[in-house]
């Protein structure tokens, strides 16, 4: 009687039931028939029918499905590729996908609390007449500014400060800005001229 019993509770909880406005949780809908979803790990194999309920068939290698749903294809774990500046730091399991982490010399764009690092790029190298203020980290990007005696007006690049030569410095560059300079007027070739003349005529 008691096998009897646990039966009849067995079938109650298992058989389908006809679709009304929305579907009990852990049940999908399909040809209006309520069916029991596939736990994690599984996908649908047969959906259920009013006699039978829902066949379920686990995820192949390299395939997983994280929640308990009514879907028939097992989503494909993702790849950690090594040319891309990530490595697996989490393989895949059939209810997990893997997780990636950053190489050296990488730094992660795109973060993401279950999948770790969806996006790296390579630390920025500073350029000529930079410095390294800011090491890259995994985090963060290698932060570049001009050593003495350059300047950026964009950030980028540094150009070296202009020399006044015999002009005047009215205002010492920056790591912003060039040199001003006040440069000694150049004189016209005609006063030259003339200069010369009035020599001759006076001597």
């Amino acid at each position: 009687m008691r096998i009897c019993a646990v039966l009849t509770v067995m079938r109650v909880f298992l058989a389908p039931t006809t679709a009304g406005e929305t579907c009990r949780p852990m049940e999908y809908e399909v040809s209006e028939i309520c069916c029991p979803m596939c736990d994690k790990g599984s996908v649908v194999k047969r959906n259920c029918t009013n006699d039978l309920s829902t066949s379920c068939t686990p995820c192949e290698r390299g395939t997983y499905m994280d929640i308990a749903s009514g879907l028939s294809r097992c989503y494909s774990c993702r790849t950690c590729k090594a040319e891309q500046g990530l490595v697996a730091e989490r393989e895949c399991t059939r209810e997990q996908d893997s997780a990636c982490a950053v190489l050296d010399g990488f730094y992660c764009k795109e973060p993401n609390q279950e999948s770790g690092c969806t996006l790296a790029q390579k630390h920025t190298r500073c350029n000529v007449g930079q410095i390294t203020k800011l090491p890259g980290t995994r985090g963060t990007d290698t932060v570049c500014e001009c050593k003495t005696g350059y300047y950026s007006t964009a950030g980028t690049k540094c150009t070296e400060w202009k020399s006044c030569g015999n002009g005047k410095v009215l205002q010492k560059g920056s790591q912003t800005k060039d040199t001003v300079c006040n440069r000694a007027p150049r004189r016209h070739h005609y006063d030259v001229i003339l200069s010369v003349m009035l020599l001759l005529l006076h001597g």
